[in-house]
């Protein structure tokens, strides 16, 4: 009966499961051969699970990456590839990585678009913004408009494999923003650095959260009815939002938060940012 049983179910299960069963078969470089399934990935990075755990593989490690949509294609596969992994096996790898697979599933399309995409670890940025003042100074400039043009620096091909998926990207943005009141101005020409995080959204929905935090330093030009000033002061800028790819262009919204130190009143103000990226 035991022996029936050990026999049996193995059958069962690869019979239920051949409809439904898209299992992910990577070729690497140095010639390994790996069924399961891709659960995340970014610019220079593939998280990959199954029955042997969850592991970051380099993009640049990639030969080939099949998608395939179902258990025949995944024999057919194996048979043409000349792998020797059994039916079984490959049902047991695509379970291990299907549980970690976002609510959803991973959209194909933008998956085989960026692995090969290999110019994605820079990109330039240009950046509209609008600004409510904030504090004390809003009755006297209560809003303002912004210009930025950015550069983001991936830290990925600089780092361990241990390190390099979770490291955030770096972003370098000079702005220009123009306050201005009934009856003074104020031009503030900022330097900004600092990291940003991006957080893939889980499921199909394209695009990703981001994050960025950057201290700056500040050349600030008042001028009012009575008299006009200069000083150089420092300044930290935050964002949070989402980026979309857009036909080769990340397109991205931000809720913005500016501060400009000044040691008797702070310049303050909260906005939204619209952006245009290129990666290259």
């Amino acid at each position: 009966m035991k022996f029936l049983l050990r026999t049996i179910l193995p059958i069962l299960l690869f019979i239920t499961l051949s409809v439904n069963l898209k299992a992910d078969t990577i070729l690497l470089n140095d010639g390994t051969y790996l069924v399961g399934k891709v659960i995340e990935w970014d610019s220079h990075h593939i998280i990959f699970k199954n029955a042997h755990g969850a592991f970051a593989i380099r993009k640049n490690q990639l030969v080939k990456l099949y998608i395939t949509g179902s258990q025949k294609e995944d024999i057919e596969l194996r048979d043409k590839l000349g792998h020797t992994i059994k039916d079984e096996d490959i049902i047991r790898h695509y379970l291990a990585g299907a549980e970690s697979v976002p609510e959803g599933g991973i959209d194909k399309t933008e998956l085989e678009s960026d692995i090969a995409n290999e110019k994605t670890d820079r990109k330039l940025k240009i950046s509209l913004s609008y600004y409510q003042t904030l504090g004390r100074l809003a009755d006297i400039v209560p809003s303002a408009l912004g210009i930025t043009f950015g550069y983001t620096q991936s830290l990925s091909p600089f780092l361990s494999d241990e390190h390099a998926f979770w490291a955030p990207d770096i972003n370098i943005e000079p702005e220009m923003v123009f306050f201005s009141g009934e009856e003074a101005e104020v031009y503030d020409f900022s330097i900004y650095a600092g990291p940003e995080w991006r957080i893939r959204y889980p499921g199909k929905m394209k695009g990703s959260l981001m994050l960025t935090t950057m201290p700056g330093a500040t050349y600030l030009i008042i001028k009012d009815n009575n008299y006009n000033s200069t000083s150089f002061t420092y300044s930290f800028k935050a964002s949070a939002g989402y980026e979309y790819p857009v036909k080769g262009i990340l397109a991205s919204v931000n809720l913005t938060y500016l501060y400009i130190y000044d040691k008797d009143i702070p310049l303050k103000g909260i906005g939204v940012t619209v952006s245009g990226s290129y990666k290259f």
